[in-house]
């Protein structure tokens, strides 16, 4: 869904267009680990726990990219906020260099603690699968199946 909205927001951006896209496929990929998962399949934590970081690797691409343009080549509407500012100057600037570099720390402790939960299950995961009759897999199998 996320994907979708930034699609259409970034029509006449390539920026918004390139996240759009980005978001769209991990948003694909997240649902196709859940059916992986849904089925007692061990690459379902595995691909999941991989689309956290790259979800992770996404956030802090624009995040960067934001924050270098916002350095690098401010809009002219942010050089008149900043003139109005007066002394302060560049605070504007400043504070969306620090929002964003906060939404990077976010990203980077919630989706690398997700990435590693998912990890973790991969082994228990092999492990149940190891350890338990087939015929019970089977019936977890169908049961998730069920609508």
């Amino acid at each position: 869904m996320a994907g979708a909205v930034s699609l259409l927001l970034g029509l006449f951006s390539v920026t918004g267009l390139m996240m759009g896209i980005a978001l769209m496929l991990l948003s694909w990929n997240e649902f196709h680990g859940r059916g992986l998962l849904r089925r007692f399949d061990p690459r379902g934590p595995e691909r999941l726990g991989k689309n956290q970081l790259a979800l992770m690797v996404v956030v802090i691409a624009y995040c960067l990219w934001t924050m270098y343009e916002t350095w690098a080549h401010p809009s002219s509407e942010l050089e008149q906020l900043e003139a109005l500012l007066g002394p302060t100057g560049d605070l504007v600037t400043q504070l969306t260099v620090r929002i964003y570099g906060m939404i990077i720390l976010a990203s980077m402790l919630v989706q690398g603690l997700n990435a590693r939960y998912y990890f973790a299950r991969t082994a228990l995961m092999k492990g149940y699968l190891d350890q338990t009759p087939a015929w019970i897999i089977d019936l977890h199998r169908s049961a998730s199946q069920a609508p």
